[in-house]
C-alpha cells in the first residue's frame, strides 16, 4: 500500500515538474502623465517619450501612462498645484516660474555667461540634488518628487540688424524673460522687453523689438528666423528650467523596485536631452544658414568686459535666498566648481 502512494505522489510531481504555469499576473499601475507642452517633435516632449519608453521596459509592461499633451488638462503654471492635488499622477512643471515654492532654480542667469552645455547641466544637478536634500524637501511642500530635469539649450541673441559688439548694443529693445538677464541688458545700454516666445515674432516683424534673447532651437521652432536674419552667439547660458514631478502619494504606492527603475531612467533621461539638444542645435545651425541668416560670434574681449560691468547679482541672489534658510552660498558654490571641473569658462569669481 505504501508503495503505491510512494508511485501515486512520485507520478504526480513529475507531471507537476513538466507542466508551464503561467506566471501569476502582477498589477498595472497606470499612470496620468500631463504637460502644458507641445507634443513630439518638441524637444522636450520626445525624451518624455523616452523617459516613459524606458520605464514601461525595464519593468517589463508593470507601468503604462496616458498622456495629456499641449495643456488637455491644465496650463504650464497650473501643473505644479495640478501634480499636488493628483490632478495628474506625473507631469512636467516649469519650476523656474515658481521661484517661491522652488527657490533654488533659474540661478543660471544671475551668472554672466553661465554653462552653456546642457548635458553638463543635467549631471551637475543631479549631483547637486543628491548633496543637498532641501531641493527634495521644498517640492515635498508640495507633495510631489523629482524624477527628471528639464532643460533649455545656450541663449544667443537674433537681430533684425547686425550686432557683433557691445557698443551695437546699446539702445536696442530686447525680447526677453526673467529678472537677471534684463539687469544685464542694462549695463551696455539695452532695455528688456518682457514677453513670451510665442509672440516674438510679430514683435521683431513689426519692429516692437530689435532683437530676440533665446536658444536657437526657438528660433527654428517659432520660425523667427524669417523676421530676424541676424545671430549673435553670445554663449549666455543653459538652464534647468523645471522637472518633471510625481504626486508624493502616488510615488508612496509604487513598489521599491520600480521606484528604483524611476531614479534610474530619470537621471539618465536628463543627460539624454542635454546630448539631444546638442545635436539638434547643430542641425539646426545649418538650417538657419540655409535660410539666410548670418552669423556672428561675440568675442573673448568683450565676453570679459560685459561680465565686468554686470553687477554682483549671484551674490544678492545668496544673501537673499540665505535670508530665508537656504544654504544658497554653499550650493552656488558647488555648482561653480562642478562646472569649472567640466571645463567652463567663467567670467565671474564668487564673492561670497
Amino acid at each position: 500500500m505504501e508503495s503505491k502512494k510512494f508511485l501515486f505522489f512520485l507520478v504526480i510531481t513529475l507531471i507537476l515538474s513538466f507542466t508551464n504555469f503561467p506566471a501569476i499576473a502582477q498589477e498595472v499601475i497606470k499612470l496620468k502623465f500631463s504637460t502644458g507642452y507641445p507634443p513630439p517633435p518638441d524637444l522636450t516632449a520626445v525624451d518624455h517619450v523616452w523617459f516613459m519608453d524606458e520605464v514601461k521596459k525595464r519593468t517589463k509592461g508593470r507601468v503604462t501612462f496616458d498622456v495629456f499633451w499641449g495643456g488637455a488638462l491644465g496650463k504650464p503654471l497650473e501643473h505644479i498645484d495640478m501634480i499636488k492635488r493628483g490632478v495628474a499622477d506625473i507631469g512636467r512643471v516649469p519650476l523656474l516660474f515658481h521661484p517661491d515654492r522652488a527657490p533654488l532654480w533659474a540661478y543660471e542667469f544671475a551668472f554672466p555667461f553661465a554653462p552653456g552645455d546642457p548635458e553638463d547641466i543635467a549631471k551637475v544637478w543631479w549631483k547637486l540634488h543628491d548633496e543637498f536634500p532641501i531641493i527634495q524637501k521644498q517640492l515635498e511642500k508640495d507633495n510631489q518628487i523629482a524624477l527628471q530635469v528639464t532643460l533649455i539649450d545656450d541663449y544667443h541673441l537674433l537681430s533684425r540688424v547686425p550686432l557683433k559688439t557691445l557698443a551695437d548694443l546699446k539702445g536696442k529693445l530686447v525680447g526677453a524673460s526673467g529678472i537677471y538677464f534684463p539687469k544685464q541688458l542694462e549695463v551696455v545700454g539695452s532695455k528688456a522687453h518682457i514677453s513670451p516666445m510665442g509672440e516674438r515674432y510679430m514683435q521683431l516683424k513689426l519692429g516692437t523689438i530689435d532683437a530676440n534673447h533665446g536658444p536657437i532651437e526657438y528660433i527654428r521652432g517659432f520660425k523667427l528666423f524669417e523676421v530676424g536674419k541676424h545671430l549673435l552667439i553670445t554663449n549666455i547660458g543653459a538652464w534647468a528650467s523645471g522637472a518633471v514631478t510625481m504626486n508624493l502619494d502616488a510615488w508612496k504606492k509604487i513598489p521599491p523596485d520600480i521606484q528604483k527603475v524611476f531614479g534610474e531612467v530619470g537621471k539618465e533621461a536628463g543627460v539624454v536631452h542635454g546630448k539631444r539638444l546638442k545635436e539638434e542645435r547643430e542641425k539646426d545651425i545649418k538650417f538657419l544658414k540655409e535660410q539666410g541668416v548670418t552669423f556672428y560670434t561675440l568675442s573673448e574681449a568683450e565676453k570679459e568686459k560685459w561680465a565686468s560691468m554686470v553687477p554682483d547679482l549671484p551674490g544678492i541672489l545668496v544673501k537673499d535666498l540665505e535670508g530665508k534658510g537656504f544654504p544658497a552660498g554653499k550650493y552656488l558654490k558647488r555648482w561653480y566648481e562642478e562646472h569649472k571641473k567640466l571645463g567652463h569658462k567663467w567670467y565671474y569669481t564668487p564673492t561670497w
